[in-house]
Protein backbone atom coordinates (compact mmCIF):
# COMPACT_ATOMS: atom_id res chain seq x y z
CA UNK A 1 0.00 0.00 0.00
CA UNK A 2 3.24 2.26 -0.41
CA UNK A 3 2.15 5.23 -2.22
CA UNK A 4 5.29 7.11 -4.25
CA UNK A 5 3.62 10.61 -3.95
CA UNK A 6 4.31 13.02 -1.41
CA UNK A 7 1.09 15.15 -1.19
CA UNK A 8 -1.80 13.51 -0.82
CA UNK A 9 -5.55 14.58 -0.89
CA UNK A 10 -7.63 12.27 1.19
CA UNK A 11 -11.40 12.72 1.33
CA UNK A 12 -13.57 10.65 3.35
CA UNK A 13 -17.40 10.19 3.28
CA UNK A 14 -19.74 11.34 6.12
CA UNK A 15 -22.24 8.63 6.37
CA UNK A 16 -22.08 7.17 10.29
CA UNK A 17 -18.81 7.10 11.53
CA UNK A 18 -17.59 4.17 9.87
CA UNK A 19 -15.70 5.72 6.70
CA UNK A 20 -14.01 7.54 8.90
CA UNK A 21 -12.81 4.92 11.43
CA UNK A 22 -11.63 2.72 8.68
CA UNK A 23 -9.67 5.05 6.90
CA UNK A 24 -7.74 5.98 10.08
CA UNK A 25 -5.15 3.31 9.78
CA UNK A 26 -4.38 3.94 6.04
CA UNK A 27 -3.89 7.56 6.87
CA UNK A 28 -1.29 6.51 9.61
CA UNK A 29 0.91 4.48 7.62
CA UNK A 30 0.86 7.15 4.41
CA UNK A 31 2.39 9.34 7.08
CA UNK A 32 4.28 6.94 8.70
CA UNK A 33 5.73 6.88 4.92
CA UNK A 34 6.81 10.64 4.57
CA UNK A 35 3.55 11.74 2.94
CA UNK A 36 1.76 15.03 3.50
CA UNK A 37 -1.66 14.59 3.53
CA UNK A 38 -4.39 17.19 3.66
CA UNK A 39 -8.09 15.81 4.64
CA UNK A 40 -11.43 16.36 3.11
CA UNK A 41 -14.53 15.37 4.60
CA UNK A 42 -17.54 16.85 6.39
CA UNK A 43 -19.80 16.76 9.60
CA UNK A 44 -19.36 14.30 12.38
CA UNK A 45 -16.83 12.07 10.14
CA UNK A 46 -14.34 15.30 9.94
CA UNK A 47 -15.20 16.12 13.52
CA UNK A 48 -13.88 12.63 14.48
CA UNK A 49 -10.71 13.43 11.95
CA UNK A 50 -9.89 16.61 13.37
CA UNK A 51 -9.61 14.73 16.61
CA UNK A 52 -7.31 12.17 16.00
CA UNK A 53 -5.01 14.35 13.47
CA UNK A 54 -4.69 17.48 15.15
CA UNK A 55 -1.36 18.68 13.33
CA UNK A 56 -3.35 17.65 9.64
CA UNK A 57 -4.70 20.60 7.75
CA UNK A 58 -8.31 19.91 6.56
CA UNK A 59 -10.70 21.04 4.26
CA UNK A 60 -14.73 20.82 4.54
CA UNK A 61 -16.41 19.43 1.54
CA UNK A 62 -20.45 19.86 1.06
CA UNK A 63 -22.09 17.22 2.99
CA UNK A 64 -24.63 15.04 1.16
CA UNK A 65 -27.48 15.37 4.38
CA UNK A 66 -28.72 11.91 3.74
CA UNK A 67 -31.30 11.19 6.45
CA UNK A 68 -33.42 7.93 6.63
CA UNK A 69 -37.20 8.22 7.36
CA UNK A 70 -38.82 6.88 10.16
CA UNK A 71 -41.67 5.93 8.26
CA UNK A 72 -39.69 4.79 5.09
CA UNK A 73 -36.52 4.12 5.18
CA UNK A 74 -36.52 3.42 0.98
CA UNK A 75 -38.52 6.04 -0.23
CA UNK A 76 -36.67 8.30 1.59
CA UNK A 77 -33.01 7.24 0.17
CA UNK A 78 -34.87 7.23 -3.42
CA UNK A 79 -35.99 10.73 -2.43
CA UNK A 80 -32.12 11.61 -2.28
CA UNK A 81 -30.65 9.81 -4.63
CA UNK A 82 -30.55 13.53 -7.42
CA UNK A 83 -29.72 15.63 -4.54
CA UNK A 84 -26.69 13.17 -3.74
CA UNK A 85 -25.64 13.26 -7.55
CA UNK A 86 -25.43 17.02 -7.27
CA UNK A 87 -23.31 16.79 -4.25
CA UNK A 88 -20.68 14.59 -6.02
CA UNK A 89 -20.71 17.14 -9.16
CA UNK A 90 -20.53 19.85 -6.63
CA UNK A 91 -17.34 18.19 -4.86
CA UNK A 92 -15.70 17.33 -8.00
CA UNK A 93 -15.66 20.96 -9.20
CA UNK A 94 -14.21 21.50 -5.46
CA UNK A 95 -11.31 18.92 -6.43
CA UNK A 96 -9.66 20.76 -9.05
CA UNK A 97 -9.13 24.08 -7.05
CA UNK A 98 -7.81 22.00 -4.47
CA UNK A 99 -5.92 20.21 -6.53
CA UNK A 100 -4.76 23.47 -8.28
CA UNK A 101 -4.15 25.38 -4.77
CA UNK A 102 -1.75 22.29 -2.91
CA UNK A 103 -0.85 21.41 -6.03
CA UNK A 104 -2.00 17.78 -4.98
CA UNK A 105 0.03 15.17 -6.83
CA UNK A 106 -2.18 11.96 -5.34
CA UNK A 107 -5.83 11.41 -4.46
CA UNK A 108 -7.24 8.50 -2.22
CA UNK A 109 -11.10 8.71 -1.60
CA UNK A 110 -13.28 6.79 0.68
CA UNK A 111 -16.70 6.46 -0.91
CA UNK A 112 -16.58 9.67 -2.12
CA UNK A 113 -17.47 9.49 -5.98
CA UNK A 114 -16.58 13.25 -6.99
CA UNK A 115 -13.15 13.06 -5.43
CA UNK A 116 -11.04 12.39 -8.50
CA UNK A 117 -9.25 14.11 -11.26
CA UNK A 118 -8.62 13.25 -14.46
CA UNK A 119 -4.60 14.29 -14.56
CA UNK A 120 -3.90 13.00 -11.52
CA UNK A 121 -3.77 9.25 -10.12
CA UNK A 122 -7.41 9.30 -8.24
CA UNK A 123 -7.88 5.87 -6.20
CA UNK A 124 -10.90 5.31 -4.19
CA UNK A 125 -11.71 3.20 -1.54
CA UNK A 126 -15.07 0.90 -1.41
CA UNK A 127 -16.12 -2.45 -1.00
CA UNK A 128 -19.75 -1.69 -2.46
CA UNK A 129 -18.82 -2.62 -6.28
CA UNK A 130 -22.24 -4.72 -5.49
CA UNK A 131 -24.98 -2.55 -5.48
CA UNK A 132 -27.89 -4.67 -3.63
CA UNK A 133 -31.93 -3.26 -4.20
CA UNK A 134 -34.17 -3.77 -1.14
CA UNK A 135 -37.17 -6.10 -1.62
CA UNK A 136 -39.93 -5.35 -4.14
CA UNK A 137 -37.22 -2.98 -6.08
CA UNK A 138 -34.70 -5.34 -7.46
CA UNK A 139 -36.06 -4.11 -10.73
CA UNK A 140 -33.77 -1.44 -10.46
CA UNK A 141 -30.95 -3.15 -10.09
CA UNK A 142 -29.47 -3.01 -13.90
CA UNK A 143 -29.46 0.79 -13.52
CA UNK A 144 -28.13 1.37 -9.98
CA UNK A 145 -25.41 -0.77 -10.89
CA UNK A 146 -24.46 1.14 -14.04
CA UNK A 147 -24.46 4.04 -12.22
CA UNK A 148 -22.52 2.55 -9.78
CA UNK A 149 -20.07 1.42 -12.34
CA UNK A 150 -19.84 4.94 -14.51
CA UNK A 151 -18.86 6.83 -11.20
CA UNK A 152 -16.13 3.67 -10.26
CA UNK A 153 -14.82 4.04 -14.28
CA UNK A 154 -13.41 7.56 -12.95
CA UNK A 155 -10.98 6.55 -10.83
CA UNK A 156 -7.72 4.64 -11.71
CA UNK A 157 -7.67 2.38 -9.03
CA UNK A 158 -10.45 0.82 -6.49
CA UNK A 159 -8.91 -0.57 -2.99
CA UNK A 160 -11.06 -3.26 -1.55
CA UNK A 161 -10.81 -3.34 2.50
CA UNK A 162 -11.81 -6.85 2.06
CA UNK A 163 -9.64 -10.38 1.59
CA UNK A 164 -9.55 -11.55 -1.41
CA UNK A 165 -11.82 -14.81 -1.59
CA UNK A 166 -14.71 -16.67 -0.90
CA UNK A 167 -13.86 -16.06 3.27
CA UNK A 168 -13.77 -12.74 2.97
CA UNK A 169 -16.01 -9.85 4.98
CA UNK A 170 -18.15 -8.21 2.43
CA UNK A 171 -19.29 -11.39 1.18
CA UNK A 172 -20.93 -10.49 -2.37
CA UNK A 173 -20.97 -6.59 -1.85
CA UNK A 174 -17.27 -6.63 -3.12
CA UNK A 175 -18.16 -8.84 -6.54
CA UNK A 176 -18.29 -7.53 -10.08
CA UNK A 177 -16.64 -8.63 -12.84
CA UNK A 178 -17.87 -5.92 -15.03
CA UNK A 179 -15.59 -3.37 -13.27
CA UNK A 180 -13.27 -2.21 -15.46
CA UNK A 181 -11.09 -0.18 -12.91
CA UNK A 182 -8.11 -2.15 -11.79
CA UNK A 183 -8.60 -3.70 -8.04
CA UNK A 184 -6.55 -4.02 -4.76
CA UNK A 185 -7.46 -5.90 -2.10
CA UNK A 186 -6.10 -4.01 1.38
CA UNK A 187 -7.23 -6.19 3.65
CA UNK A 188 -9.82 -5.07 6.43
CA UNK A 189 -9.32 -1.61 7.55
CA UNK A 190 -9.69 -1.61 11.47
CA UNK A 191 -9.21 1.60 13.62
CA UNK A 192 -7.92 -1.37 16.54
CA UNK A 193 -5.16 -3.61 17.21
CA UNK A 194 -5.86 -6.82 18.95
CA UNK A 195 -2.71 -7.06 20.60
CA UNK A 196 -3.58 -3.76 22.04
CA UNK A 197 -7.09 -4.94 23.72
CA UNK A 198 -7.34 -7.78 26.42
CA UNK A 199 -9.42 -10.42 25.57
CA UNK A 200 -8.50 -12.82 27.66
CA UNK A 201 -10.53 -11.74 30.87
CA UNK A 202 -12.32 -13.84 32.76
CA UNK A 203 -16.02 -13.73 32.30
CA UNK A 204 -16.35 -12.30 35.82
CA UNK A 205 -13.95 -9.61 35.53
CA UNK A 206 -15.43 -7.37 32.74
CA UNK A 207 -16.22 -3.85 34.19
CA UNK A 208 -19.75 -3.71 31.86
CA UNK A 209 -21.84 -6.88 30.96
CA UNK A 210 -22.97 -4.83 27.35
CA UNK A 211 -22.07 -2.27 25.73
CA UNK A 212 -23.84 -0.57 22.76
CA UNK A 213 -21.57 1.21 19.98
CA UNK A 214 -24.28 3.10 18.09
CA UNK A 215 -23.44 4.93 14.50
CA UNK A 216 -25.60 5.77 11.60
CA UNK A 217 -27.02 8.23 10.71
CA UNK A 218 -30.20 9.95 12.25
CA UNK A 219 -33.01 9.02 12.82
CA UNK A 220 -32.17 6.01 13.17
CA UNK A 221 -28.92 6.59 15.00
CA UNK A 222 -31.27 8.42 18.23
CA UNK A 223 -33.72 5.64 17.97
CA UNK A 224 -31.58 2.62 18.69
CA UNK A 225 -30.01 4.81 21.36
CA UNK A 226 -33.69 5.17 23.03
CA UNK A 227 -33.87 1.70 22.70
CA UNK A 228 -30.74 0.14 24.27
CA UNK A 229 -31.41 2.57 27.07
CA UNK A 230 -34.98 1.25 27.96
CA UNK A 231 -33.29 -2.30 27.45
CA UNK A 232 -30.25 -1.57 29.64
CA UNK A 233 -32.10 0.12 32.40
CA UNK A 234 -33.93 -3.18 33.77
CA UNK A 235 -30.90 -4.86 33.28
CA UNK A 236 -28.74 -6.35 36.85
CA UNK A 237 -25.78 -5.16 35.59
CA UNK A 238 -23.05 -2.72 34.63
CA UNK A 239 -23.74 -1.45 31.17
CA UNK A 240 -22.57 1.37 28.51
CA UNK A 241 -23.10 2.98 25.81
CA UNK A 242 -21.19 5.23 23.13
CA UNK A 243 -23.86 7.37 21.37
CA UNK A 244 -21.81 8.35 18.41
CA UNK A 245 -22.47 12.11 19.08
CA UNK A 246 -19.59 14.25 18.07
CA UNK A 247 -20.30 17.59 19.81
CA UNK A 248 -18.04 16.25 22.60
CA UNK A 249 -16.78 13.84 24.80
CA UNK A 250 -19.05 13.98 27.95
CA UNK A 251 -19.85 11.12 30.60
CA UNK A 252 -23.25 10.61 31.54
CA UNK A 253 -25.33 8.42 33.72
CA UNK A 254 -28.74 6.73 34.07
CA UNK A 255 -28.96 3.92 36.63
CA UNK A 256 -26.67 1.48 35.42
CA UNK A 257 -25.80 2.88 31.97
CA UNK A 258 -22.49 4.57 31.67
CA UNK A 259 -23.20 6.70 28.25
CA UNK A 260 -20.40 8.67 26.27
CA UNK A 261 -21.35 10.50 23.49
CA UNK A 262 -17.78 10.02 21.96
CA UNK A 263 -14.44 8.20 22.94
CA UNK A 264 -11.25 8.70 20.86
CA UNK A 265 -10.39 5.17 19.09
CA UNK A 266 -7.57 4.52 22.43
CA UNK A 267 -10.25 5.25 25.14
CA UNK A 268 -12.53 2.91 22.73
CA UNK A 269 -10.21 0.24 22.48
CA UNK A 270 -9.79 -0.02 25.96
CA UNK A 271 -13.81 -0.02 26.90
CA UNK A 272 -14.09 -2.90 24.52
CA UNK A 273 -11.58 -4.73 26.48
CA UNK A 274 -13.58 -4.41 29.48
CA UNK A 275 -16.97 -5.47 28.01
CA UNK A 276 -18.25 -9.09 27.77
CA UNK A 277 -20.63 -8.38 24.64
CA UNK A 278 -20.99 -5.87 22.01
CA UNK A 279 -24.27 -4.74 20.93
CA UNK A 280 -24.03 -2.56 17.31
CA UNK A 281 -25.37 -2.20 14.09
CA UNK A 282 -24.18 -4.35 11.12
CA UNK A 283 -22.11 -1.81 9.41
CA UNK A 284 -19.25 -2.54 7.61
CA UNK A 285 -16.60 -1.07 9.27
CA UNK A 286 -18.44 -2.29 12.44
CA UNK A 287 -17.92 -5.69 11.31
CA UNK A 288 -13.67 -5.03 10.39
CA UNK A 289 -13.23 -4.08 13.98
CA UNK A 290 -15.16 -6.51 15.36
CA UNK A 291 -13.63 -9.71 13.61
CA UNK A 292 -9.81 -8.04 14.07
CA UNK A 293 -10.64 -7.78 17.88
CA UNK A 294 -12.66 -11.31 17.72
CA UNK A 295 -15.20 -9.60 19.80
CA UNK A 296 -18.43 -11.51 19.63
CA UNK A 297 -21.71 -9.03 19.03
CA UNK A 298 -25.31 -8.83 18.73
CA UNK A 299 -25.81 -7.19 15.63
CA UNK A 300 -28.51 -5.30 14.66
CA UNK A 301 -29.05 -3.86 10.84
CA UNK A 302 -30.88 -0.46 10.14
CA UNK A 303 -34.02 -1.40 8.92
CA UNK A 304 -34.09 -0.81 5.24
CA UNK A 305 -30.34 -0.45 4.39
CA UNK A 306 -29.66 -3.10 2.38
CA UNK A 307 -25.91 -3.31 2.63
CA UNK A 308 -26.20 -3.97 6.56
CA UNK A 309 -29.44 -6.72 6.14
CA UNK A 310 -27.02 -8.37 3.57
CA UNK A 311 -24.02 -8.28 5.96
CA UNK A 312 -26.49 -9.32 8.76
CA UNK A 313 -27.39 -12.54 6.92
CA UNK A 314 -23.95 -13.39 5.64
CA UNK A 315 -22.15 -13.10 9.34
CA UNK A 316 -25.41 -14.49 11.62
CA UNK A 317 -24.33 -17.93 13.08
CA UNK A 318 -20.64 -17.72 12.46
CA UNK A 319 -20.11 -18.44 16.18
CA UNK A 320 -18.73 -14.79 16.82
CA UNK A 321 -22.16 -12.92 15.86
CA UNK A 322 -25.90 -13.47 15.96
CA UNK A 323 -28.20 -10.87 14.31
CA UNK A 324 -31.43 -9.67 14.97
CA UNK A 325 -33.94 -7.48 13.89
CA UNK A 326 -34.67 -4.02 15.74
CA UNK A 327 -38.04 -5.10 16.18
CA UNK A 328 -36.90 -8.76 17.59
CA UNK A 329 -34.45 -6.88 19.21
CA UNK A 330 -37.35 -4.64 21.12
CA UNK A 331 -39.24 -7.67 22.40
CA UNK A 332 -36.37 -10.12 22.83
CA UNK A 333 -34.42 -10.95 26.10
CA UNK A 334 -30.86 -9.96 26.15
CA UNK A 335 -29.71 -12.91 28.61
CA UNK A 336 -30.91 -15.11 25.95
CA UNK A 337 -29.48 -13.35 22.88
CA UNK A 338 -26.48 -14.01 25.58
CA UNK A 339 -26.89 -17.53 25.54
CA UNK A 340 -26.83 -17.92 21.75
CA UNK A 341 -23.27 -16.39 21.72
CA UNK A 342 -22.09 -18.92 24.16
CA UNK A 343 -22.28 -17.24 27.41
Amino acid sequence: MKIESTKILFAVLNWGLGHATRSLPIIKKLLADDNEIIIASSGDALILLKLEFPDINFIELPDYNVNYSSKNIIFSAASQFLKVLNVIKKENTLTKEIVKKYRINQIISDNRYGIFHSEINSIIITHQLNILMPKGFEIFSPLAQRVNNKLLSNFNQIWIPDFQGENNLSGKLSSNKKIQCPIKYIGPQSRFNKKDVDLDCNFNDYKYEFLAIISGPEPSRAQLEELVINKFKVLDCKTAIVSGKMENQTISKISNIDIFNHLKYADLEKLIGESKIIICRSGYSSIMDLTTLQKKAILIPTSGQTEQEYLGRYHHGNGQFIVVKESNFRLGNLTDLSRKLGF
